[in-house]
């Protein structure tokens, strides 16, 4: 028959087990693991919401772009905005712990300005 699960249990006092085979060892090591996953959990939601904010400000300034450009006459103009915003987000992405978005931007900096130099060159 099986115990009902209403009545109280002589070997479980406040949470705790009391009885014979529960030892102080068990809960240190249960104590420990618990902290463990729960920092894990916590290092991957900061990331998370690092990540999180540094897409609002690409997205704000891809706003700030489109703004840009449809006010300015001349590209000539808008290249080196464009260039000292990848700069920018380069900070952000190294600040922010983007590590993807480091080496992403980077790339693009650097055929923005090999770009650069070709069209200087005509």
């Amino acid at each position: 028959m099986t115990e009902d699960p209403t009545t109280p249990r002589d070997d479980f006092v406040g949470g705790y087990d009391v009885s014979p085979s529960h030892s102080p060892r068990n809960d240190v090591v249960m104590l420990s693991a618990n902290v463990a996953r729960l920092e894990t959990s916590l290092d991957a939601e900061k990331e998370e919401r690092l990540e999180e904010r540094f897409r609002w400000v690409v997205v704000t300034s891809i706003l700030f772009d489109v703004i840009a450009i449809s006010s300015v006459d001349g590209s000539w103009l808008f290249v080196p905005i464009f260039m000292l915003q990848l700069i920018v987000l380069i900070g952000f992405a190294k600040a922010y712990g983007v590590d993807w978005a480091e080496r992403l931007i980077g790339q693009l900096l650097h055929w923005v300005s090999e770009w650069a130099k070709g069209k200087s060159a005509e």
